[in-house]
């Protein structure tokens, strides 16, 4: 996703629709997080080493990661990071292709 940040709130659109379908007849807790999703490099040798590498030298910590397989622009990681728009002006500057919630619901 060129230009602005690229945080995503996965899932919460989903949520918000289901919520609005169905009254909900019992109260779970739950929270939402906004999410960088990273495109992982094809022809590179070691493509995490390099995501991590990059957050490494900012001293940006990594709460929790998970791998998208399925989307459309080929696999990639969805991080929850301590400052996301920090994350993401560096993944941009580093060459790194941010996807967006729209790259991810085609």
């Amino acid at each position: 996703m060129a230009g602005g940040a690229a945080l995503v709130a996965l899932g919460a659109t989903r949520v918000a629709r289901a919520q609005a379908k169905q009254k909900v007849r019992f109260s779970a807790a739950f929270t939402e997080q906004d999410l960088l999703v990273v495109q992982v490099p094809k022809r590179a040798k070691h493509p995490l080493v390099m995501i991590c590498a990059a957050l490494l030298a900012a001293e940006i910590n990594i709460h929790y990661a998970y791998p998208l397989l399925i989307s459309p622009a080929g696999p990639a990681l969805a991080l929850y990071v301590d400052d996301p728009t920090l994350a993401a002006q560096l993944f941009i500057r580093k060459g790194f292709t941010l996807l967006g919630e729209s790259d991810l619901s085609k």
